[in-house]
């Protein structure tokens, strides 16, 4: 096996069974293993009874709650021409939640907003935008 490539766990499960049947040269053979990854497989499992090594995974608060989201929404149904930094400043005298500026790009990307501009009168009267638009194309 290559120098650095992760051991599978039924293999691991393979070598602990056969290290109390055979001596390491033999494993080592059949599984092509070094000697030491094959002593480090046993040692591991003779201290925690596991033959693969658990990471605990870091669990972050989300940056951005619902309540937050609805704030910036609320600010951009008032006025379609915010900056991203100036959706940053509302946040944080609103909510007092301090978020970078690629987060609120992506909380509004999940919400559906693209970075085209709509005029006052096209989002107040559909039904004239929906005119305009014939005409435009």
């Amino acid at each position: 096996m290559a120098p650095g490539k992760k051991v599978s766990k039924d293999l691991t499960w393979t070598i602990i069974h056969m290290s109390s049947m055979l001596p390491l040269d033999d494993i080592s053979a059949y599984t092509e293993l070094s000697i030491w990854k094959i002593r480090a497989i046993r040692a591991l499992h003779s201290k925690a009874r596991e033959v693969v090594k658990h990471k605990a995974r870091e669990v972050r608060e989300k940056a951005l709650r619902v309540d937050d989201v609805n704030l910036m929404l609320g600010c951009l149904h008032q006025t379609c021409d915010y900056y991203l930094d100036e959706l940053q400043q509302a946040l944080f005298n609103g909510h007092n939640v301090k978020a970078s500026i690629a987060t609120i790009w992506w909380a509004l990307r999940n919400s559906g907003y693209t970075m085209k501009r709509m005029d006052r009168c096209g989002r107040d009267r559909p039904h004239i935008r929906g005119k305009s638009l014939k005409h435009q194309i």
